[in-house]
């Protein structure tokens, strides 16, 4: 489990890409800007069914005033 607080000034998300055909070229990609101060929540649980049957639930959250993402995640895993 965990969780965030990220204060300070707005940013933008961002990454510079290369293309494999095109190795000297380079792009930039940016994303929205994300806000300045929001918050990042994240929770998991899981468990051992069996031996061999294992099984987790995972969230993660982001709370901005100009945006907000969640993802939930299940996972059931069979070892044979």
């Amino acid at each position: 489990m965990g969780a965030g607080l990220q204060p300070g000034e707005a940013r933008n998300h961002g990454a510079v890409q290369r293309g494999a055909r095109q190795p000297g070229s380079s792009f930039q990609v940016r994303g929205t800007p994300a806000q300045s101060g929001g918050v990042e929540l994240s929770l998991g649980v899981g468990g051992q069914m069996s031996e061999t049957v294992s099984w987790s639930l995972e969230y993660t959250g982001e709370f901005r005033s100009d945006t907000s993402g969640h993802l939930l995640q299940g996972r059931l895993s069979v070892a044979f």
